[in-house]
């Protein structure tokens, strides 16, 4: 009788490790795709402010999301190994509910990782931030535009010392223009450098 309490036991842990495997491989293949797909929509009802011109992560949020993904995912196929092995002790319990964490809290940073323009000021929420930082356009001291194929870059030096860098690309050409507009409206010394393709 015991044995076969034993063998229902080792049948339920082999069924929740294939269970985590598929988990694992689901994360795997979802995570090429999946950033653009839960990252920009989860923004967008969570973030999106009103009377914007501008708003979207960076792509380090896309990396680092998927960065996120994939250590969950590897997580799980390095507990289940273990457990395959019986080798799988309290501190390798402790350590995989530490991975575990540690990808959930690094998808909640990259979730709260984007930046958006309005007519009053330029605002970024970083990656180790949960608050925003936001920028006036009256508080530009410098811009320097950087234009090189398809995509221009902003290096923003404000009055109090700080420096941000703004990235657009084609799609967002009506946005870049506004800004230039509004740095000249705020008198911001703008430079324009055109490089060479």
């Amino acid at each position: 009788m015991n044995v076969s309490g034993y063998t229902v036991t080792k049948k339920k842990r082999t069924d929740f490790n294939h269970i985590l495997v598929s988990i694992a491989f689901i994360l795997l293949f979802a995570s090429i795709l999946s950033p653009f797909f839960i990252v920009l929509p989860l923004q967008e009802i969570f973030y999106k402010p009103e009377g914007y011109w501008f708003f979207g992560p960076p792509r380090s949020a896309f990396v680092i999301f998927i960065g996120a993904m994939v250590f969950l995912a590897v997580s799980l196929l390095i507990k289940v190994w273990l457990a395959s092995r019986d080798t799988y002790n309290s501190k390798m319990k402790i350590a995989f509910y530490v991975a575990i964490l540690v990808s959930f809290l690094t998808m909640y940073l990259a979730l709260n990782d984007y930046r958006y323009l309005d007519g009053d000021s330029i605002n970024v929420n970083p990656f180790f931030s949960i608050s925003e930082e936001k920028y006036y356009w009256e508080d530009v001291a410098s811009a320097k535009e950087n234009v090189k194929k398809n995509k221009v870059t902003f290096d923003f030096t404000f009055k109090n010392g700080d420096t941000y860098t703004l990235l657009f690309n084609e799609h967002e050409r009506k946005s870049w223009s506004l800004v230039i507009f509004e740095l000249q409206e705020a008198g911001a010394d703008l430079q324009r450098v055109q490089e060479s393709q």
